[in-house]
């Protein structure tokens, strides 16, 4: 079987000028999208374990049975962040109008702010963290759920890499 045949195809298949401009246009591609999209990355990113508390501000009725330390933690947007390793919970501290006239702050009765660490497995860059394919630094408002709780306009605390 010669190289090139006599409709000059190569191996009988494609014409050479044909696969070089079909390289040349998924080169082409490639570049656009990286431009446009960052796909290819060339800054140094890497995978490491990430440990953030993530803080759920006025959860109504909320049990303490129903956040547990081993829960999974997810983003409503994204997937999986990571794996509960400490939980607490304390009533949420409300503002009222006292007997004065005066603002004054209390605890609530019916609000619970919950806060989690969470930790998971991210890409780091210098930028910060992407867990679950959500960015994650500090102040960051997350819509999180796990088994029994699901909490709108959470925020990130702190972040950083995993403590032993």
């Amino acid at each position: 079987m010669p190289l090139i045949d006599n409709r000059n195809r190569l191996f009988g298949l494609v014409n050479p000028i044909d696969l070089f401009v079909l390289a040349i246009l998924v080169t082409a591609a490639l570049v656009a999208a990286n431009v446009l999209f960052g796909i290819f990355d060339s800054g140094d990113t890497y995978l490491v374990d990430v440990q953030f508390d993530v803080t759920a501000l006025g959860v109504r009725g909320f049990d303490s049975g129903q956040v547990q330390v081993g829960d999974d933690v997810y983003s409503a947007v994204a997937g999986r962040l990571g794996e509960i390793v400490a939980v607490d919970a304390y009533p949420s501290q409300i503002e009222v109008l006292g007997e004065d006239g005066q603002t004054v702050v209390v605890e609530s009765e019916l609000a619970t702010d919950v806060r989690m660490t969470v930790r998971g497995r991210g890409a780091t860059d210098s930028l910060g963290y992407l867990v679950g394919g959500v960015r994650i630094q500090n102040n960051t408002r997350l819509d999180i759920m796990t088994e029994g709780l699901e909490a709108e306009r959470a925020y990130v605390s702190s972040v950083g890499p995993a403590k032993d």
